[in-house]
């Protein structure tokens, strides 16, 4: 079932707050439910494609066949299925926790997965109540800086303010190595996330034009 509504703000609009009440987002809203009106992926607020949308067309047919064999006792269906509701952002990070308990096994590429999406909550958790508080962002940057260089990283979908804030750290501290690192990562979320657009272009022009500009603090 898809499911594409206005939100209209008329006072008589006969589904008025559905969107919001189901989580989607974006104008139009657009996203694959089952009968029972859940549901099942989201179509991102973005410019929307026949490509894109037969894509997300069998990426709601993958979760539903993954459920369904999941509730028939399949555990790599089960781990699966967590997965990819996580790459959907369709869980908290605490549900995605007690669901990954609930878990019979984990195969060794499931469980590194598991763990950059899982991480990936966690940033997010952490970057929210920073959002306008310099000083706390800069300070949060160089966690994740070090975190970085202690080998631990997130999914290549983690949120893109990760490479903001250690970047704000960096161009602070005048770090340029740790600069250049942050600047890699925003590019590589640019280029997945862009589609090529202007804007895009933009942000990355900008940002080396701050690092040619930046000089190590003494």
């Amino acid at each position: 079932m898809l499911f594409c509504h206005p939100e209209s703000e008329a006072k008589a609009a006969k589904h008025k707050g559905l969107g919001k009440q189901k989580g989607v987002t974006g104008l139009p809203g657009i996203a694959f439910f089952t009968p029972e009106g859940e549901v099942v992926v989201q179509v991102p607020a973005s410019v929307h494609t026949v490509a894109q949308f037969e894509h997300y067309e069998a990426r709601a047919r993958q979760l539903l066949q993954l459920r369904a064999a999941a509730a028939k006792g399949d555990v790599r269906a089960a781990a699966n299925l967590l997965v990819a509701q996580l790459e959907e952002r369709q869980l908290d990070r605490k549900t995605a926790i007690s669901a990954r308990a609930n878990l019979h096994d984990e195969t060794a590429a499931e469980r590194a997965r598991l763990d950059e999406l899982l991480l990936d909550l966690r940033i997010a958790e952490e970057l929210q109540p920073v959002h306008s508080d310099t000083a706390a962002r800069q300070k949060l940057g160089a966690k994740f800086l070090a975190m970085l260089a202690a080998g631990t990283r997130p999914s290549a979908d983690v949120s893109r303010g990760f490479w903001f804030v250690i970047l704000e750290h960096c161009e602070a501290a005048g770090d340029r190595d740790g600069f250049r690192i942050g600047l890699e990562g925003l590019r590589v979320n640019v280029a997945r996330t862009s589609a090529g657009a202007e804007w895009g272009t933009k942000l990355i022009a900008d940002y080396e034009q701050k690092l040619a500009r930046l000089h190590p603090r003494k």
